[in-house]
């Protein structure tokens, strides 16, 4: 009877180190698409660790699939490589593995740098107003990384009022160019235009349009 107890102590202890060191680690999977239109897209993906340290797969061209080994708990910085896709980076951390090990699925959109593809639209000025607010501030800054990155891409900025107020348009439109302009040659990169809110339930006044996208070639 004790060496029966002994044996299944030894396999509960046994089973519960296995668990533990595999917890450790994740193996995560899923889609890269493209937001605009759901298409399966292929492409670099860069991992990035806590660490600094940096490696690189591929998502399948037909399918869109990936597939990874990550350690647990630690927040990796994505970023997705392609010259026919918006170059970004978002941070995603793999949840500890579960009783039955199954894959943490993570999908992930991307934008084709096609002209016209729509990248934002929302809310940076206070309400009937052309003050630029807080977290307006803080898209702007995004704005500015992601057009620092992307040398090739020329945006079109499209503004809106509050109301039908031409005033408030154009104020908005000068602050906006002023703001640019400190950017130096990004501003080079930029058209603006103001336009009426597409319906009375559209809340966002800031939207950034694909333009065009320079060949690299040239």
């Amino acid at each position: 009877m004790k060496r029966v107890y002994f044996v299944m102590l030894f396999t509960l202890l046994f089973s519960s180190l296995i668990f533990s060191q595999d917890s450790s680690t994740r193996i995560v999977k899923g889609k890269v698409i493209d937001k605009t239109t759901g298409k399966p897209v292929g492409l670099e993906i860069q991992f990035e660790d806590p660490r600094g340290k940096k490696f690189k797969i591929k998502s399948d061209s037909n399918t869109g699939e990936y597939e990874q080994l990550l350690n647990s708990n630690e927040k990796y910085t994505l970023t997705f490589i392609s010259p026919e896709v918006l170059r970004d980076e978002t941070e995603f951390t793999p949840s500890p593995a579960d009783a039955s090990f199954d894959p943490q699925i993570q999908n992930f959109e991307v934008f084709l740098l096609k002209p016209g593809v729509e990248l934002a639209d929302y809310n940076i000025f206070d309400k009937n107003s052309s003050d630029i607010s807080k977290k307006g501030m803080e898209e702007l800054e995004k704005l500015k990384k992601m057009m620092r990155i992307n040398r090739a891409l020329y945006l079109k900025i499209e503004i809106h009022s509050d109301d039908s107020s031409k005033d408030l348009n154009d104020s908005r439109l000068a602050k906006i160019k002023e703001l640019i302009d400190t950017w130096g040659r990004f501003n080079q990169k930029v058209e603006y235009i103001t336009s009426k809110k597409q319906s009375a339930d559209k809340s966002a006044d800031f939207k950034i349009i694909i333009d065009k996208v320079e060949d690299s070639l040239k």
